[in-house]
């Protein structure tokens, strides 16, 4: 993604690579999901110019009363608006895949 700076007396452009995008997302999902931002892997992908985003991570549940489906659902939607206004992509959608789900327990455990 590169835009140009409006007003901007010298010539050249600000590029983030998908990479650093990946990072962002990764660290929005990480946290509403109880999770890591290392153990949380994120692939953004072209769609005609937008962005796609596919999230693969472990939801750790806790005893705050929601369910998994519910954290996840936040976490898709966090993405979708904190990520959007933090990078300026623009996303088609996000799709949130749980790898493993585990209790607060096991995870105090590891």
């Amino acid at each position: 993604m590169s835009a140009s700076a409006p007003g901007s007396p010298i010539a050249g452009r600000v590029v983030i690579t998908a990479r650093a995008i990946e990072t962002v997302f990764s660290a929005l999902a990480a946290e509403e999901l109880g999770g890591t931002a290392r153990g949380t892997r994120v692939r953004v992908r072209d769609d005609s110019g937008l962005l796609s985003v596919a999230v693969r991570a472990p939801v750790y549940a806790t005893g705050s009363g929601s369910t998994v489906l519910e954290r996840v659902e936040s976490a898709r939607q966090r993405i979708l608006t904190t990520g959007a206004e933090l990078t300026g992509a623009t996303l088609t959608d996000v799709t949130v895949r749980v790898t493993d789900i585990t209790s607060e327990s096991e995870k105090r455990a590891q």
